[in-house]
């Protein structure tokens, strides 16, 4: 195996550990409380008010979740990032690699077609999720605006 499959596979390694455990398990648990197939109390008392909404709002709201997971996710590892770059205060490795050395972006790993997200999850992707509510409302992402030498603003 090369460097660059070592690094290749230890990224990858990263980034199914955070999808994994805190993207699809939070909504697993979210759909067995929709479910009732919890039967803690606290569970139970959950399921009950989930079951006053349409599948449709639980919906909504397995959506909300994913949304705030992954932003939570990018934000956690913008965080690390900053705190590995400029802070000098953390660093790990994963399969003896620096994950901060050899990513350009630990946090932009999730996202696109090809991103951790995608790859890992079994549940949708962010990007599809917030393009199926634009699509339903006739939102558009705004378009880039340059200024005068082309730099984009």
């Amino acid at each position: 195996m090369t460097s660059e499959d070592g690094e290749a596979n230890a990224l990858n390694r990263l980034g199914k550990l955070l999808i994994e455990t805190l993207k699809d398990n939070r909504l697993e648990a979210f759909d067995e409380l929709c479910e009732g197939k919890r039967t803690d109390a606290a569970s139970l008392a959950l399921h009950r008010a989930l079951s006053e909404h349409s599948p449709e709002t639980q919906n909504l709201m397995r959506d909300c979740i994913a949304d705030a997971v992954i932003g939570g996710i990018h934000d956690f590892l913008h965080e690390l990032e900053d705190m590995y770059r400029y802070d000098k205060c953390i660093t790990f490795t994963v399969d003896g690699f620096n994950p901060f050395e050899i990513s350009d972006g630990l946090y932009a790993e999730l996202f696109s077609e090809h991103g951790w997200d995608a790859r890992f999850s079994k549940y949708p992707t962010q990007e599809s999720i917030l393009q199926k509510y634009m699509e339903k409302y006739g939102i558009a992402f705004p378009e880039p605006e340059f200024d005068e030498n082309g730099d984009l603003l």
